[in-house]
């Protein structure tokens, strides 16, 4: 008794280019899989990687994918899924893949048990999560139309892309403040983009009224500027909250090193089981965690959202961007999306059976 894995690929492009510090994204491919027992429901699965970005290629996905493919033809599915799970990240490196194997688990045991996964990881967990809308590298015109409309929709949190340019970085951020309102959230995210001196710089102008910055993300790469950046915005007595993101996916270590928060991605991190762990850790070591996509498409942002309902993370996460994913051409993927449609800046934790 073996599973079958099915996969399949979905090239969607963005709705409006996305423009970040490390690059241009405009399109992405998806790769779906079904995971197919002797019996049962059949599991779904996401892997989304994202080279300009993670570094993981398309072809690296699918090389690895086809090996997992290939493991998943001599495994018990008697097995427990953890010891499953734990031999197939012998098989391959690539976190993306594994995460795609990671949903098919959860979404097909959670079929089975007539259950949503949220449950399953979790009592009490959330049944709703607060999300943030996400403003890209555009112009100052372009993301006061963007904050206007999103405010409009309810969202009451912002993060907008800077590091490019600190002219530009603050008229974004302004023409954000100015369209949301007083009261919104807004974060910043750099990309690790500044260097330490940049980065005090950009800071003293984001803090300041009106702008009234409440947190900025990767605003340095590597752990070794850390320390320094946290004692430079300590000195400045700056009241701000710091967010590692991608240099905590290269060096662990980076999170005694100065952050309060600790941005985790599923499609990196492996899949649910994976986050919970690295959620755990961060705990321990006084960090807060948050979640985000690396525009996910619907499987996997419906698995963070469960991970983020099980964590009971109550600030705003970086879930909501299934919007920005041109689904036109992909109708069984844009219903699937419309179940995860954020209302009043909250997205629903779907109710099951699994992920959703």
């Amino acid at each position: 008794m073996a599973f079958h894995l099915e996969i399949r690929e979905q090239v969607v492009g963005l709705r409006a280019p996305l423009v970040a510090s490390w690059g241009v994204l405009d399109r992405r491919t998806l790769f779906l899989v079904e995971l197919h027992g002797s019996d049962g429901p059949v599991g779904r699965g996401e892997a989304a990687p994202m080279e300009a970005y993670d570094g993981v290629s398309d072809d690296a996905c699918r090389a690895a994918l086809r090996r997992l493919a290939a493991e998943l033809e001599q495994v018990d599915e008697t097995e427990p899924g953890h010891v499953i799970l734990d031999r197939l990240t012998g098989v391959t490196p690539v976190q993306q893949a594994l995460a795609a194997i990671d949903l098919a688990m959860w979404d097909r045991g959670a079929r089975q048990a007539g259950k949503a996964v949220a449950p399953l990881l979790a009592s009490e967990a959330l049944d709703s999560i607060a999300v943030h809308k996400t403003i890209g590298g555009v112009t100052a015109d372009e993301a006061g139309r963007i904050a206007a409309e999103a405010a409009a929709a309810g969202f009451s949190a912002f993060k907008v892309k800077v590091g490019l340019g600190l002219e530009g970085d603050v008229a974004r951020v302004a023409a954000v403040r100015e369209a949301a309102g007083p009261d919104a959230r807004i974060k910043v995210d750099a990309n690790g983009a500044w260097s330490v001196s940049e980065a005090l710089d950009a800071l003293d102008r984001l803090l300041a009224r009106p702008l009234r910055v409440a947190a900025v993300e990767e605003p340095v790469s590597g752990s070794d500027a850390w320390p320094h950046l946290r004692a430079a915005v300590n000195a400045a007595r700056f009241e701000v909250e710091l967010c590692v993101d991608e240099t905590a996916d290269r060096e662990p270590g980076v999170l005694s090193r100065g952050p309060d928060v600790v941005e985790v991605k599923l499609a990196r991190t492996g899949g649910i089981g994976p986050l919970l762990v690295k959620a755990a850790l961060a705990r321990l070591a006084g960090v807060h965690v948050a979640l985000a996509s690396t525009f996910d498409g619907p499987l996997g942002i419906a698995a963070a959202v469960h991970a983020a309902a099980a964590l009971k993370i109550e600030r705003p996460l970086g879930l909501a961007t299934l919007d920005a994913l041109d689904l036109d051409d992909a109708p069984e993927l844009a219903e699937l999306a419309a179940r995860l449609q954020p209302v009043n800046g909250r997205i629903a934790v779907p109710a099951g059976p699994g992920l959703l």
